[in-house]
Formats: structure tokens, sequence, C-alpha cells
């Protein structure tokens, strides 16, 4: 697909730390497609129950063993975007972290930390994750003001 000339692609942020050493810099993709994750992790389904004086069943998401299955399945599905996103970061080598094994998904906090960066960095780090993956209203705003700016200029000419 295009816009008019434009192919588009993936959204790409990009957060620069300044440190002595040299500023460290993150890449953070838009994540477009979860079928690899997908392919590893499959979502729970709740129990079906069917409720007294009732024919038909109904899933049952309150179950306490689904609930716990499910906060389980959402921390996986978000540790795995994290790591998807922040690949688009060159030359990033996670240590503990291995996209093939799933038990290691949640250690890429542990990771950032043990790399010396600090809790506010860190924060800065996923708040450019949740940037590449969607648009806040402060974003949306900005880019409409520049869109319509831009035929204003143009009949002022």
């Amino acid at each position: 697909m295009k816009i008019g000339t434009r192919v588009l692609g993936p959204q790409v942020r990009v957060l620069v730390i300044p440190r002595q050493e040299g500023n460290v810099v993150f890449k953070a993709k838009a994540v477009l497609d979860y079928k690899a994750f997908d392919s590893l992790i499959t979502q729970p389904v709740p129990p079906m129950v069917t409720m007294k004086g009732e024919t038909e069943a109904k899933a049952n998401f309150k179950d306490s063993k689904y609930t716990i299955e499910f906060d389980k399945y959402v921390s996986l599905k978000r540790d795995w975007m994290f790591i998807e996103s922040l690949s688009a970061t060159p030359d990033l080598v996670w240590e503990k972290v291995k996209i093939e094994d799933k038990g290691t998904w949640g250690l890429w906090s542990e990771e950032l930390i043990e790399a010396g960066f600090t809790p506010m960095e860190i924060n800065r780090i996923v708040g450019l994750i949740i940037e590449a993956n969607g648009m806040n209203q402060e974003m949306i705003d900005e880019a409409t003001k520049a869109f319509l700016a831009g035929p204003a200029e143009t009949l002022k000419k």
C-alpha cells in the first residue's frame, strides 16, 4: 500500500540516553504481526459453566485458574512485544533474554537494571516502546495541526 508516493512501513521511534562514555541509542519499532507470538503461546480459554435454570453454557471469565493463566498470558505477550519492538536497536544483545525461551522474556527489565539504567531511564524506554506501538492523542493532535497548517500556508501564497 502507498499513500501518495510514500511506501509505508512500521513506525520506528528513537530514544537517546546521554552517557559520559557516549550516548546510548534505543530504537523501537511497531510490532505489526503477532503470528510468531501466537505460534509459541496459546491464549487461555475460560471454562464453560451452565448456570442453574439455564440451558446454555457461558464462559466463566471469573474462574480463578483462568484469571491466573490469562494474567500470565498477558504478561508474556507484553514482554514478547517489548523484546520484539526493541529488536530495531541495531547493536542490542540480550544476555539473559532469549526470544526462543518464553521463560526468559520477563528478564528484559532485570537486564536493563544490570546494564546500569535507572528506573527513570527504563520508564523512558518503556514509553518509547509504547509510543512506537500506538499513538497517543498528543501525537495525533500535532500531526493534524501540521497537516492543516500546510494547506493554510499554500493559500497565503
